[in-house]
């Protein structure tokens, strides 16, 4: 053990006053022929002015510190010091912290969004008050409570229940006017929680007038491109030549009409999807022969310009639309098409992995820089602002993709490198599944 050399001054000075008492005590009894017992005494005596010390500092202590600290000489007198200075450095630390705390209050006070301090036991510590308006939470009546018995909607009871929070709950509230929530769940130190909840009644509204928007003027193109294209086929019957001019424009014109055609049709596919509710109790599908469809589709999309490969190696009944799965693994295998160069391979895998059932379109393209990965499912997003246009892509088929797993509650997951393909896996909850007769390769 490492001793302080104050400490051990201190120790020394001790030792030669104990030894100087015993000194003076022996001399003094000298005199009266009684050594023996004046060291004793003077033993005694400095042992119970330590003691009275002593008990002056645990009667601090025990009366809560509320008094000043005692003041005394010698030894104690740097115990009795170096309290008084740890008292003055809690005090001003404490100040500190109040302040800091009352800056919190303060600041969360005046945010809009609603901030509620929870237990490992998710009981109430705190809140602000734009609690009261957004969750019903009142923090003088409600401290202490449960926040379930309180904020008593069926999805956030099992979002609390579930644990995971990385991902923010989103609620909508009925009533007379409808509002949205988003309630983000942090937890923090030894259990306890952090709910901020933000009114997102606003940024609904503004989403839904932009997809109503976007799907009522797709509606109303689809009449005059309707009409357009049927005269650009009249005047192609017309009689003009494969050489003519005129036949290439009106060529390029068809192509261009058909494709705006496609961006249209999507478009309002993917609004019908953003209105749709997710997809509870379908009939199981066979996985496989929607495969086997794609596959053909994709032999003829390619030419025999790429090496096809399918694997299945999980049970194939899943219970998901054939429509809906037919047009996430066409769309992927069309891309993997439109960007993998003649003679490279594209693969099709359908397997079980870590309690999923994964639908995976691998490819040796040209493959994503890890920036672009993230927006990829963007509409019209676009890693090079050419190359959909030349490919004959619409821009549209990954957020079309990313859409309809979500009414499964899947997802999708992209993994590429420039230059070394891309592997894009629609990720499936295993309660999707159904019985089959087992895995086939």
């Amino acid at each position: 053990m490492m001793v302080q050399p104050e400490t051990r001054q201190m120790i020394l000075r001790q030792l030669l006053v104990l030894l100087l008492v015993v000194l003076l005590s022996a001399l003094l009894g000298s005199w009266f022929d009684a050594s023996g017992l004046a060291v004793a005494a003077g033993l005694l005596g400095y042992w119970a002015w330590h003691f009275v010390q002593f008990v002056k500092l645990y009667d601090w202590l025990a009366g809560g510190r509320r008094h000043r600290v005692p003041e005394s000489v010698g030894p104690w007198y740097r115990v009795f010091d170096a309290l008084h200075r740890w008292r003055k450095a809690t005090r001003r630390d404490r100040k500190r912290l109040l302040s800091v705390i009352d800056e919190f209050r303060t600041s969360t006070e005046a945010l809009a969004d609603a901030v509620v301090i929870l237990s490992p036991e998710d009981h109430i510590l705190w809140a602000n008050t734009a609690a009261a308006s957004l969750l019903g939470i009142e923090r003088r009546r409600d401290l202490g409570n449960r926040i379930t018995l309180l904020v008593r909607y069926p999805e956030f009871v099992g979002y609390m229940q579930k644990g995971d929070f990385s991902e923010p709950l989103e609620l909508k509230l009925s009533g007379k006017n409808v509002r949205y929530l988003s309630l983000q769940v942090t937890p923090y130190l030894q259990g306890q929680k952090l709910v901020v909840a933000r009114d997102t009644t606003r940024v609904k509204t503004l989403e839904n007038i932009r997809q109503d928007f976007v799907a009522n003027v797709s509606h109303e193109l689809r009449t005059p491109l309707t009409v357009i294209r049927g005269y650009l086929e009249l005047l192609q019957d017309s009689g003009h030549q494969a050489g003519d001019r005129g036949g290439e424009v009106l060529a390029r014109m068809e192509q261009e009409a058909a494709r705006m055609q496609r961006i249209v049709d999507e478009l309002l596919y993917l609004a019908r999807l953003e209105k749709s509710e997710p997809v509870r109790h379908v009939e199981p599908i066979d996985v496989e022969v929607v495969l086997r469809q794609v596959e053909a589709e994709t032999r003829v999309l390619s030419q025999g310009k790429h090496q096809l490969d399918i694997r299945v190696e999980a049970p194939t009944l899943l219970r998901v639309r054939q429509d809906d799965l037919f047009r996430v693994l066409a769309n992927l295998a069309s891309n993997a098409v439109r960007y993998t160069p003649e003679g490279g391979r594209i693969g099709m895998h359908w397997y079980r992995k870590e309690g999923h059932l994964c639908l995976a379109v691998e490819d040796s393209g040209i493959g994503i820089a890890p920036e672009d990965i993230p927006r990829v499912t963007e509409r019209f997003f676009r890693t090079d602002s050419g190359r959909d246009r030349v490919s004959g892509g619409t821009g549209l088929g990954l957020a079309i993709v990313k859409h309809t797993l979500e009414r499964y509650d899947a997802h999708l997951t992209i993994r590429s490198q420039p230059g070394q393909g891309s592997t894009f896996i629609a990720v499936f909850p295993e309660t999707l599944a159904a019985a089959s007769g087992g895995s086939r390769s």
